[in-house]
């Protein structure tokens, strides 16, 4: 689903394969679910990505 809010194939990649990867994939899926903007979206994911980053 992270291929839905964000164009660049190496991004998506990069996201995916990060540690916080399925966690991402299962929180862009329910942002498209629920239909969040795609800019909302992406920058939820990015915070998330942040915030995941802390721990």
């Amino acid at each position: 689903m992270l291929e839905k809010f964000f164009k660049r194939p190496l991004h998506v990649s990069t996201l995916r394969n990060s540690r916080c990867g399925p966690l991402l994939e299962g929180f862009a899926k329910k942002l498209y679910q629920e239909g969040y903007a795609r800019v909302t979206a992406r920058n939820y994911i990015r915070v998330a990505t942040l915030l995941i980053g802390q721990m």
